[in-house]
């Protein structure tokens, strides 16, 4: 039997983003984990893309994250940065009950309620003042990451019923815009 090309196309990118979409479900709940993510929050509550936190921190990798800590313009959604940390963050909080790490996704959350564009959407790179980081973009589902995360706050359920109620309605305030 033969499929259309559309339909091969598109089953072989379901599978592919499904695999993709679900790294942070994946992550193991370690001690080392938690420490590698709390460490490598930025100052602004977001975190920076391209960074492994699934594996001991080098040397280098530490200097380049500590040095980065004050850059806003380091805080980015781009390569599930930010989203990835945050459900991350909430599903450790709920096997574990470290506060810690709750803590750590409530600041990421309330950094992309911070960031959130006047038209409702939220800019790959929501600190830089020039190029297409400042708009909404769909490539690598920076925008849609974001989307499914704040409906998932906005509803409490889950990982994200560790939100309080005010902070879930800000969600779905978010996402209505």
């Amino acid at each position: 039997m033969r499929f259309p090309i559309a339909v091969v196309a598109t089953t072989a990118f379901t599978l592919a983003f499904c695999a993709w979409a679900d790294k942070a479900a994946q992550w193991p709940l370690e001690t080392f984990v938690l420490q590698n993510v709390l460490f490598s929050q930025l100052d602004c509550g977001a975190w920076a893309k391209n960074i492994d936190k699934t594996k001991p921190f080098g040397e280098q990798t530490t200097k380049t994250i500590s040095s980065a800590k004050g850059d806003k313009e380091a805080a980015t959604i781009d390569n599930n940065a930010t989203t990835d940390e945050i459900r991350y963050l909430l599903r450790y909080y709920g096997a574990k009950k470290d506060k810690r790490a709750k803590t750590a996704a409530l600041r990421g959350i309330d950094w992309l309620l911070s960031v959130q564009l006047d038209n409702g959407g939220w800019a790959q790179f929501p600190h830089r003042n020039k190029g297409y980081w400042t708009q909404i973009t769909f490539n690598d589902d920076a925008m849609t990451n974001v989307l499914e995360l704040m409906k998932d706050a906005s509803q409490g359920k889950g990982d994200f019923a560790a939100l309080d109620k005010s902070r879930s309605r800000k969600c779905a305030i978010a996402l209505e815009k």
